[in-house]
């Protein structure tokens, strides 16, 4: 019975990570309202949505849960209950994943990994990255394959790994560069480790860089032979505030307006887990034993979660998206020695009931955001398919995330247009003729902007600039407010309200002939 512990452990922590997902309809991330609107998009070819978008699956980065929705999933569900099992995947995934690691490094099934379910609801989850999530669980048992490997021939193992790095770098280049960093951090630790005789070492494995190779080539050769990112392609590094994300990063939510008590729950939960490290320093008694295995690709991510930028290459949040799998690879190094069952049984308690607390309170959120999503679904029966959607929102009233892209949701449940759609990072395109009535990556529209249009920046592309918001009145044909405008906002403007469900109001813009 106590060898099958960590199997029933493993099942009931699953099944506790999938209780919220899958028990609400609609999930509480930032950019998920936008890939579900694509993999409509994607899945329905001959809609009205034709008019504006296109979407032609093409070999590029970025595409796992993209071919997995065209392959299987449109024939099995709606895009939206197919992200949410994909989420699902992705949580089942990381948990499976660090304790095939810990299994590997150990030599035994354990169940102190299972405390890195304590970092699947971490702030990459909430933006709703999901084609880098479901790719991280994948490059995590990669990593575990290629220590597995290590005694067989260097020839076997390149091998192996050029078609699968290829299919990483197809699934997301993010998540590729998990495995290129963990892999390369263990074969530094294993050129330390040979001591005087690192020449030799060096000579005999230099080539198992070259299953990296190739997806590296196809970067280089974007970067040199390709015209530059529809959406620019911007570098920043963030500011000091920006850089302390990272730290919390592996249990904290962006979405401000509903998280705090998660957040607290967070916080708390990585106190404790810092305070468990800690005994990574004692010489005797109760404490962590890290295994030398992984002290490479834990020092790799380490660096990619202190040094990469927050913007790169027009890609966002890039920063955030590593210390997670950094504290989930250190559970998988870690076991516990001279722990007596008395303080075996506390330890199981205390981490059982971190683990409980954080489940149900990321289920909670789930629920009021499904219901309020719930509400907006309802207001946008009201549009006719094929509607052009202008999104705004009250900064003042509510800045949050949590509002920046629920406008997709008129593209996937009502076939509308609306301007702020993803274009350009995945194999969504949209018609040139509607350049000027979109932005490639943008939030709902902060209503102060449509009082005040601003500055068109004239050396940038229609598609970087808030071109759709002059002449609006005769790009849009209905409005749609994410929370409440201030009294009077409407008062002046050639719209009326023919809905409101809840926080959310649908205007119809009346037709202004055009001078």
């Amino acid at each position: 019975m106590i060898r099958t512990l960590p199997l029933w452990g493993f099942i009931l922590t699953a099944v506790l990570l999938c209780i919220p997902i899958l028990t609400h309809p609609h999930l509480p991330m930032v950019d998920l309202p936008n890939h579900i609107a694509r993999l409509h998009i994607a899945a329905n070819p001959e809609s009205v949505l034709n008019e504006y978008y296109s979407y032609v699956l093409e070999f590029r980065t970025n595409v796992a849960v993209d071919v997995l929705w065209l392959s299987i999933g449109q024939w099995l569900s709606s895009a939206e209950q197919f992200s949410n099992v994909m989420f699902a995947v992705y949580a089942v995934g990381f948990l499976g994943s660090i304790m095939v690691l810990s299994r590997l490094v150990h030599g035994q099934w354990l169940m102190w990994p299972l405390v890195s379910n304590l970092v699947v609801f971490n702030a990459v989850y909430f933006w709703g990255f999901e084609n880098y999530l479901i790719t991280v669980a994948v490059a995590l048992y990669m990593l575990a394959l290629w220590l597995w490997m290590e005694n067989q021939p260097n020839y076997i193992r390149i091998l192996v790994y050029i078609p699968l790095c290829m299919l990483l770098y197809a699934m997301h280049i993010l998540g590729l560069l998990v495995l290129m960093a963990t892999a390369f951090g263990r074969e530094v630790q294993v050129l330390i480790e040979a001591k005087r005789s690192w020449p030799q070492v060096l000579r005999r494995n230099w080539i198992l860089s070259i299953p990296f190779l190739f997806p590296i080539g196809i970067v280089v050769y974007d970067i040199i032979c390709k015209p530059p990112n529809i959406y620019g392609g911007a570098m920043r590094f963030g500011d000091l505030g920006t850089r302390l994300e990272v730290f919390t990063a592996p249990v904290s939510s962006i979405i401000s307006d509903w998280s705090q008590t998660m957040n607290l729950i967070g916080f708390a939960i990585l106190y404790v887990i810092l305070a468990l490290l800690l005994t990574l320093r004692r010489k005797e008694g109760a404490r962590l034993q890290f295994n030398p295995r992984l002290r490479g690709p834990v020092i790799a991510l380490c660096v990619l979660s202190l040094f990469l930028p927050d913007l790169l290459n027009g890609v966002a949040v890039v920063h955030l998206r590593f210390s997670f799998i950094l504290l989930g690879v250190i559970f998988a190094a870690t076991t516990w020695v001279d722990l007596k069952p008395k303080h075996g049984a506390v330890l199981f308690v205390a981490m059982a009931v971190l683990s409980v607390t954080r489940a149900v309170s990321v289920e909670r959120m789930t629920s009021l955001h499904s219901r309020e999503i719930t509400q907006l679904i309802s207001a946008l029966d009201a549009v006719p398919p094929g509607s052009r959607v202008l999104p705004l929102r009250n900064m003042k009233l509510n800045p949050s995330p949590r509002l920046w892209h629920m406008q997709a949701y008129a593209v996937s449940e009502a076939d509308s247009f609306i301007p702020t759609l993803f274009i350009g990072t995945h194999n969504l395109h949209l018609r040139e003729e509607w350049w000027d009535s979109a932005k490639a990556i943008e939030r709902s529209t902060p209503g102060f902007l449509l009082l005040d249009p601003p500055r068109i920046r004239k050396s940038r592309s229609s598609l970087q600039n808030w071109t759709y918001l002059y002449d609006w009145e005769q790009k849009f044909t209905h409005v749609l407010t994410l929370n409440t405008m201030e009294e009077g906002y409407f008062d002046e403007m050639p719209v009326h309200l023919i809905k409101s469900e809840g926080i959310f109001s649908l205007y119809e813009v009346e037709y202004v002939p055009s001078n």
